[in-house]
């Protein structure tokens, strides 16, 4: 009798579970089907290259979607507005849990930006190219995994005696910043972060005006680095201290993992001294930051990114539930002050212009915000001739 109605119980569920597709996929024909920008298309490529490729392995279980209530006419529209704007192409069995995944990050967003209306929220979220990832893709594919090697910190005796810090800073009105990024389908924001680094000081020294070749940081260093799987920018410089800076030309992104091969005479500069702070037993941090940015220039730092950093869209942003594992890499370019929301970080990242503020972004200063303040990388650099860039020149 107990096994008739265990097998009972099973039938039902599986019954259920048929249903519940039926009714997803129904639901999808009904609303979607028509929209010509979510049916599977030979054309599967980005028309803009700010927006990465649609994921090509198989990440999603069609029966096992959270099932949302119907969504409005409003949701609707805005989601293909979306996927027109992001040209974005899914397969038959995929579609229907991309548009769940989207109607869900609507919905998320918009009672997160009410409480901004409201002054309970510091930045607001918005729709972007990566609204129709979980969180597990971006981990899988964008976010790194820090790597094993532990790193031997800097001490703060290394540095010298640094002036008061200036009131307000924005590098890119400086010149010592290049254009935004887009990392795509690899974890390699400590490369793109560590050319931030290394673009602000040969633009500053007038070395190079050029972007630098992020693969060849991908691709080459082995202590500390695990190519798309993540590093940390301070194994990124240590490399460079004899394997060289190369031009982004000579050695172009592939937005995958690459085999170390290159011309030694088209290196342009070398690391000649490599920084990593460990901030997190100092009080006050930020202000010994915020020194070390005003004079030296862009500056890497680490941070826990989560699904409202994903979602960023402007403001400043400020996160007091995040968790304390690094998985991501961006460059402070500088720092100021929101007659609104405090002072700032201003960063950039290396998820394209669809990103937050035209692909920059400002995160609450003096917080530690998502281990924001915790660890930070620099560098100085040496051109191909042997002279020195002084990174405390002041």
């Amino acid at each position: 009798m107990k096994l008739l109605i265990i097998l009972s119980a099973v039938v039902l569920a599986l019954a259920s579970d048929r249903s519940n597709h039926h009714q997803r996929s129904n639901w999808v024909r009904q609303n979607i089907r028509s929209n010509n920008h979510i049916n599977p298309s030979s054309s599967s490529s980005e028309s803009d290259e700010q927006s990465p490729k649609i994921l090509k392995t198989k990440v999603f279980n069609p029966n096992r979607c959270n099932l949302v209530p119907e969504p409005t006419s409003y949701e609707l529209s805005l989601f293909r507005q979306w996927a027109a704007k992001h040209n974005k192409h899914y397969s038959e069995s995929e579609q229907s849990c991309r548009l769940i995944n989207v109607i869900n990050t609507i919905r998320d967003i918009h009672a997160h930006n009410q409480r901004y209306d409201e002054g309970k929220e510091t930045y607001k979220r918005g729709l972007n190219h990566l609204s129709d990832l979980t969180m597990q893709e971006m981990r899988d594919r964008i976010l790194m995994k820090k790597p094993k090697s532990q790193l031997a910190h800097s001490k703060l005796s290394d540095l010298p005696y640094l002036p008061d810090a200036r009131e307000n800073v924005d590098y890119r009105d400086e010149g010592l910043v290049g254009p935004v990024a887009q990392q795509g389908y690899c974890g390699s924001c400590y490369a793109w972060s560590s050319a931030a680094v290394v673009e602000g000081q040969l633009r500053k020294c007038n070395i190079f005006k050029e972007p630098v070749s992020v693969q060849n940081m991908v691709d080459c260093p082995t202590e500390g680095c695990e190519k798309c799987k993540g590093g940390l920018p301070y194994f990124v410089f240590e490399y460079q201290k004899h394997g060289g800076i190369l031009p982004a030309d000579k050695y172009p992104y592939l937005d995958r993992n690459g085999t170390c091969n290159f011309s030694k005479s088209d290196i342009i500069a070398y690391v000649d001294q490599a920084f990593g702070f460990n901030f997190m037993p100092i009080k006050r941090r930020h202000e010994y930051i915020k020194k070390i940015v005003s004079i030296v220039g862009p500056i890497s730092v680490g941070l826990c990114a989560e699904q409202s950093f994903k979602d960023y869209d402007s403001g400043v942003y400020s996160n007091d539930s995040c968790g304390d594992e690094m998985n991501h890499a961006v460059t402070i370019v500088g720092y100021g002050s929101d007659p609104r929301d405090g002072d700032y970080w201003l960063i950039k990242n290396s998820w394209g212009k669809y990103w937050g503020e035209n692909g920059y972004g400002r995160v609450a200063m003096g917080k530690n915000m998502c281990q924001f303040e915790s660890e930070v990388y620099f560098a100085q650099l040496r051109d191909s001739r042997g002279k020195v860039c002084e990174l405390f020149d002041f």
